[in-house]
């Protein structure tokens, strides 16, 4: 049987509930492409991004062409803007303030703001919340929940179509929503007539981020996500209290993250690759040095004793070789100082056979010694191999080295590979921005050389011969030399492009012109027919109808191309 411990208290465990996460920047119209590019991983940096899962992305709320719809709509209100205005202005008589809006031509409907005047935004939540990192490791119930919430929390506090733009994507580590928003407002002034406007600010939610924090952890508490620290709160405590204010979380983007975890990734690989080489270079150092010392010291040590061998070998020969000649010789002179040769002779083959036995032992000694010397040699053929051994590690230690600086060269080349195209990107959307705002500029002129035509500022004067047509300053035209200058100017890279449209309009006028004074030409010509009834005065005024009807060639010098 166990005995447990007994909780007389036991109080639950709260989990600290993950923060929603809203974020807003501003996005200007001109930008819309590039956010199109990568929220449909055409381009940008994608290494965080799961192509095979790029599939299941969704757009959850647009209109069709919804980008070209906003770009539409800017156009618009700054046509409508300018009109506008100028009519408020000659309502007010203010020529002056006319002249120098049309120098300035069409401007932007919005104030200036960080960004652009549009607002990018997303919500999410840590990828913990929803199971695990990726799409494979997501609870599926979780993620159609946040969704769901989400769609309902946009669509209620963006209305009026606000929210133009809604997209989920499943291909990143945690599952988000990103959207776009365009707020418009209308302002009236004596000034400036209606001017149609992007302000963001005229929403709660963008005017006060702090309340959209409120409202955002209201929305998703009952799937148990909490609001965000209240950060700028406990700043306003502080410095009320007269403490230290907190510093300001800076948010960081996740493309400057993963660059900075790159850059201290190729630190470390560098780091690891040098101390590999300092470490193989000590490994080498010390095996050479090593290998070295030990083959000296052997080679010194069996060639010393093998030297001393032989050397003792040689001598007990040479002593044994001595002593026999000496012996023969002891035995010759007996044999001669002896009458008894054949005890001479049996003396002598006894000393031989001797001398022979000791031969024979200092023979077996240099056999002994010629083995002790084959065992020094062998110990020397180990200690070679050790040091081929040892060699050969050396030369795996310098390939695994190379391989690892091969890797780090393949590395930087990655980078500067990388490096070239991004600036290869950069340069080509700096070259489409400057070409899209020359155009753009192009366009104003055209349209302030309509408006001008339009308001009987510039007018064409036909001629016999359609070439010789030319511009000429209407009944509107500013009197000032100057002012009628700065107009030649700006119209000057258009008039090539305003050349029909002109002759095409005074050819309407003209048209329209022939038709009514042709039909008074006749009246008058019926009525002069009855001239006979009428008195002179009433004849000859008469004539000057007739006269001023009649079809003529007007002629003004215009701006000079």
């Amino acid at each position: 049987m166990s005995v447990h411990s007994k909780f007389d208290n036991p109080q639950p465990v709260n989990a600290p509930k993950p923060p929603i996460v809203l974020r807003f920047q501003g996005l200007h119209p001109d930008n819309l492409g590039r956010f199109d590019m990568h929220d449909h991983r055409n381009g940008g940096d994608l290494s965080h991004v799961d192509l095979d899962a790029s599939g299941l992305n969704e757009v959850l709320h647009c209109e069709p062409r919804w980008q070209e719809a906003i770009k539409a709509e800017v156009a618009g209100a700054k046509r409508d803007n300018f009109r506008e205005r100028m009519e408020a202005l000659r309502k007010k008589g203010r020529k002056a303030e006319r002249t120098a809006l049309i120098a300035q031509g069409e401007s932007d409907p919005w104030r200036r703001c960080s960004g652009g005047p549009l607002r990018e935004g997303i919500l999410t939540v840590n990828k913990e919340w929803f199971g695990g990192t990726g799409q494979a490791e997501w609870d599926a119930e979780k993620v159609a929940a946040f969704k769901k919430t989400a769609m309902d929390f946009l669509l209620k506090h963006f209305p009026d179509d606000q929210l133009r733009y809604a997209n989920a994507h499943h291909d990143e580590e945690a599952f988000h929503i990103h959207f776009v928003t365009a707020v418009w407002t209308e302002k009236v002034t004596a000034n400036r007539g209606r001017q149609k406007v992007l302000q963001a600010s005229v929403n709660p939610l963008l005017k006060n981020y702090e309340h959209a924090q409120d409202l955002a952890g209201k929305a998703f508490a009952a799937l148990g996500i909490a609001r965000g620290e209240r950060r700028a709160e406990a700043r306003r405590v502080a410095k009320e209290a007269g403490e230290d204010i907190p510093k300001k979380r800076r948010h960081i983007p996740p493309s400057e993250w993963r660059a900075d975890q790159q850059a201290a990734g190729y630190e470390v690989a560098n780091e690891i690759v040098d101390a590999a080489h300092v470490e193989a270079k000590e490994m080498i150092e010390d095996g050479r040095t090593t290998g070295k010392a030990t083959i000296r010291k052997s080679r010194k040590r069996a060639v010393k004793e093998a030297r001393r061998r032989n050397a003792a070998a040689t001598r007990e020969i040479a002593a044994a070789e001595r002593h026999r000649k000496k012996e023969e010789r002891a035995a010759i002179a007996a044999c001669k100082e002896t009458a008894d040769a054949e005890t001479a002779l049996v003396t002598i083959e006894e000393e031989s056979a001797k001398s022979v036995e000791a031969a024979q032992v200092a023979k077996e000694k240099l056999q002994k010694v010629k083995a002790e010397t084959g065992v020094e040699a062998g110990k020397l053929q180990a200690v070679k191999a050790e040091t081929e051994k040892a060699q050969k590690q050396r030369y795996s230690v310098q390939a695994e080295v190379e391989g690892l600086s091969a890797k780090r060269d393949h590395v930087k080349d990655e980078v500067a590979a990388v490096k070239v195209e991004l600036a290869e990107v950069e340069a080509n959307v700096v070259t489409a921005e400057a070409k899209l705002s020359k155009a753009v500029s192009l366009i104003k002129r055209l349209v302030e050389g309509i408006d001008l035509l339009g308001g009987a500022v510039l007018r064409w004067i036909s001629a016999p011969e359609a070439s010789d047509g030319k511009f000429g300053w209407g009944p509107n035209a500013p009197k000032p030399k100057e002012e009628r200058r700065r107009i030649v100017e700006r119209m000057r890279p258009v008039m090539p492009k305003l050349d029909p449209l002109a002759q095409s309009i005074s050819r309407t006028i003209d048209c329209i012109l022939a038709e009514e004074r042709e039909e008074i030409a006749a009246d008058a010509a019926y009525v002069l027919e009855q001239r006979e009834n009428m008195e002179a005065d009433q004849r000859a005024e008469l004539t000057r109808i007739l006269d001023a009807n009649t079809l003529t060639d007007p002629t003004s010098d215009g701006p000079a191309r």
